[in-house]
């Protein structure tokens, strides 16, 4: 069983009392590079923003860039770790993954939905 170090913790632990931004905890503290910083805050924490689209016109690109930046920046390492686990406990929840894919047609996830807000609220 794999055991985080007690630096490693107060690491952590000091990020989320200073309100850390995740993306720096993740490259500075956890020392992961830019890119995969980028899958763990998108793919893995499942982000509540979306990533800068690269199809939009000259002029306005560099403002969403600026936008998606300034939204990451306001991602704190609580609220990162917090959905972090919220992920890694779903796993193996309904399968093999964390996520709810349908068997029987797209209408199962809009009942999922129904009930997810039902349960949780919305």
């Amino acid at each position: 069983k794999a055991t985080p170090k007690s630096t490693e913790l107060d690491a952590l632990k000091g990020c989320v009392r200073d309100n850390v931004p995740f993306s720096d905890f993740l490259t500075n503290v956890a020392k992961l590079p830019e890119r995969l910083s980028a899958v763990v805050i998108y793919a893995l924490a499942l982000a509540p923003f979306g990533s800068v689209e690269r199809n939009s016109s000259p002029g306005t690109e560099r403002e969403e860039v600026g936008d998606a930046l300034h939204r990451i920046s306001q991602y704190s390492t609580k609220d990162g770790v917090d959905d972090l686990v919220r992920h890694l406990a779903a796993l193996g929840r309904f399968g093999d993954t964390a996520f709810l894919v349908t068997m029987y047609g797209s209408g199962e996830l809009s009942q999922a939905f129904c009930r997810s807000g039902a349960v949780y609220g919305s």
